[in-house]
């Protein structure tokens, strides 16, 4: 199994993923090999037990998730475990990947439950035609599922070779929106999927509207967010334009919110 951390403005003995993952990971049943790939050249990664990948640029989710499957290849992985800075790996999430491993259950992906402070973040199902802005359900069903399943990227396993067969992680959506192109990808080719017995506490910066979020952050968000709309077609995006519609409503009644009401009503309007 491969694994990659991506690390963004962080320190490595800061990131919780990295922490956490030390811990915990002796617990695998299955052979690893572990990629850091730091997208901040000016924050200094000391040399370990693992492959230091530091790009001239920073290349964001996609190019380091597409730098871990050619790794993945190289050391003849069958699967490719993905991991944020941020989520706290635990000794359940370990036994849960060694049960699904002991299972043989030939799925595209494997995923946790991912909560934040008892919010359910993912997975979720949804209606394909009105993609993932409407009728959106919680998915707390262990095992096998089918159908129409969106996850997060972070703690999530992928088959290397299904994600070959989609041309790995596209990279027309470096950050936002990646997870739910792959999944939606994924889901049009009737791919099965397994959630995992765990649940695991993430920390979503698109939620923190106060200390993390930003206009350029929002702007690019919703740029991505049109782009996915106009590949899933014309029914997703009018969902996208009623969202965006009702966002902005929801965003003039929430201080923190309040200033990027003008981007979201000037997006409502936009073509898409």
């Amino acid at each position: 199994m491969q694994i990659i951390i991506v690390l963004y403005k962080a320190r490595l003995e800061d990131c919780e993923s990295y922490r956490t993952l030390m811990r915990n990971v002796g617990r695998l049943c299955v052979s690893w090999h572990l990629m850091l790939y730091n997208n901040s050249a000016d924050i200094q990664i000391p040399q370990g037990d693992y492959k230091l990948i530091v790009p001239a640029e920073n290349r964001m989710l996609a190019g380091a998730y597409n730098e871990a499957l050619n790794e993945s290849r190289l050391n003849n992985c069958e699967w490719l475990l993905l991991l944020d800075q941020d989520t706290q790996i635990t000794e359940s999430y370990i036994d849960s990947l060694n049960h699904f491993f002991m299972s043989g259950a030939m799925v595209a992906v494997a995923f946790p439950i991912l909560e934040n402070n008892g919010l359910h973040l993912s997975p979720h199902t949804y209606c394909l035609p009105l993609g993932p802005w409407f009728f959106m359900k919680k998915l707390n069903n262990h095992g096998v599922v089918e159908g129409c399943v969106s996850a997060f990227n972070s703690a999530s396993l992928f088959s290397v070779s299904e994600i070959e067969k989609i041309g790995g992680f596209p990279n027309e959506f470096p950050l936002d929106m990646l997870d739910t192109c792959v999944f939606y990808r994924l889901s049009k080719k009737k791919k099965s999927f397994f959630v995992l017995n765990s649940v695991l506490q993430h920390d979503l910066s698109v939620l923190d509207y106060a200390s993390k979020m930003n206009k350029n952050r929002y702007l690019s968000l919703v740029r991505a967010e049109k782009r996915m709309a106009v590949q899933m077609g014309i029914v997703a995006c009018v969902a996208l334009k009623i969202r965006l519609f009702l966002r902005f409503v929801k965003q003039l009644l929430v201080p923190s919110k309040r200033p990027y009401s003008l981007c979201t009503l000037k997006a409502f309007f936009s073509r898409l």
